[in-house]
């Protein structure tokens, strides 16, 4: 089921892996559906912030009457809220651990028993 919200086609791509992913796993309903293009569409928001951050820069010079200072560009702040929801629904699909890493932690905890 397609989306028309997504226009880019890295973002479409996205969705078809991650569809293909779920598929897999016979997991894919209509509500993982729309959890999986509510991801793309925020990769598509992610692309567009990061378009603005290589053309603006991290900060922009923000004048006001003779003052002059310069601010964070608000792409940084949106960046890492969209960057923060794809996380949190990756992991309400269990397609990413619950912390954003995406190998297990019992393999780390293993790891470290071994030394």
């Amino acid at each position: 089921m397609a989306d028309r919200r997504i226009t880019s086609q890295r973002a479409w791509a996205y969705y078809e892996d991650l569809a293909g992913q779920v598929g897999q796993a016979r997991m894919l309903t209509p509500s993982v559906d729309n959890m999986l293009q509510d991801i793309a569409y925020l990769e598509q928001l992610k692309e567009a912030f990061e378009r603005d951050l290589e053309k603006r820069g991290a900060t922009e010079l923000f004048q006001q009457g003779r003052q002059k200072l310069y601010r964070e560009n608000k792409s940084v702040a949106g960046l890492c809220r969209v960057t923060e929801q794809q996380r949190k629904l990756l992991a309400a699909l269990k397609l990413i651990q619950p912390g954003g890493d995406d190998e297990p932690a019992q393999e780390e905890a293993d790891a470290f028993e071994a030394l």
